[in-house]
C-alpha cells in the first residue's frame, strides 16, 4: 500500500507533502530522526507531525 501524507511543523509554520509505501508513522520516524540527512528541508526541525494522511493503491 502507498500513502500520500501532509506533515506539519509548528515552529517553522509549514507544510510539507510526500508520499510513501512505508506507514505513515515510520516515515515520521525517518523525518525526525533526519534518516535522509541534515541537508534536507524536513531536517530543519524536529517537531513533524502527521496533519493528513491518504491511503492509495499506487503512486501516480
Amino acid at each position: 500500500m502507498n500513502y500520500c501524507y501532509i506533515r506539519y511543523s509548528r515552529k517553522i509554520n509549514k507544510y510539507y507533502i510526500g508520499s510513501t509505501s512505508l506507514s505513515p508513522n515510520e516515515r515520521l520516524e525517518l523525518h525526525i530522526n533526519k534518516s535522509y540527512g541534515n541537508k534536507k528541508f524536513t531536517a530543519q526541525v524536529d517537531d513533524w507531525e502527521l496533519f493528513l494522511s491518504i491511503q492509495c493503491e499506487s503512486k501516480m
